[in-house]
């Protein structure tokens, strides 16, 4: 996953969810719940209600683990992105050239899906755009094209890391000086 080295070099541990409400991305919580030392980050998607103003089930799994997780005294930071899905933060020419196709700018992109009945964002850019980031493989295969060609990330994504990391190695700079 992106940003890992620097992520870990503060203390971090990443661990990728692929979806935070599959049972497995539960159950993945759930560990992280029981055996975290310190300080629980969560980077997740979707941070936007749905279209009858309902949480989203990204937003309603993260409220569940943190509400958890804090009855049990644990220090939560969850973190979210207001794109439908992970891969909007993914640089669009990156994607154009692994896929073979045309991304228009991500914020159309978005902006349609935003419009469209479907709740599945991978599956609705492969049906209607015919560009398939449903696999791993895939995914893995536009970060190194990122890597190769000096690609960056969306904005977003970057600023929400970059202010993740800093708020935890303050609050570890605070735990420092006052033990």
């Amino acid at each position: 996953p992106p940003f890992v080295d620097e992520l870990e070099a503060a203390g971090m541990v990443v661990l990728p969810m692929r979806g935070t409400n599959q049972l497995q991305s539960a159950l993945a919580l759930e560990f992280v719940r029981l055996f975290a030392p310190g300080t629980i980050g969560i980077l997740f998607d979707n941070d936007q209600p749905s279209r009858t103003g309902e949480p989203s089930p990204e937003q309603q799994t993260i409220n569940r683990f943190t509400e958890s997780a804090r009855a049990a005294g644990q220090t939560v930071e969850p973190v979210g992105l207001s794109r439908p899905d992970i891969i909007c933060y993914l640089n669009p020419q990156a994607i154009s050239g692994v896929c073979h196709a045309n991304l228009p700018r991500w914020d159309s992109v978005i902006a349609e899906f935003r419009t469209a009945s479907r709740t599945n964002f991978k599956v609705w850019l492969k049906d209607t755009h015919r560009i398939d980031m449903t696999s791993v493989r895939k995914i893995q295969e536009v970060l190194d094209t990122m890597r190769d060609q000096s690609l960056a990330f969306e904005g977003e994504l970057v600023r929400a890391i970059s202010g993740f990391t800093a708020n935890i190695l303050n609050g570890a700079d605070a735990d420092t000086a006052a033990g």
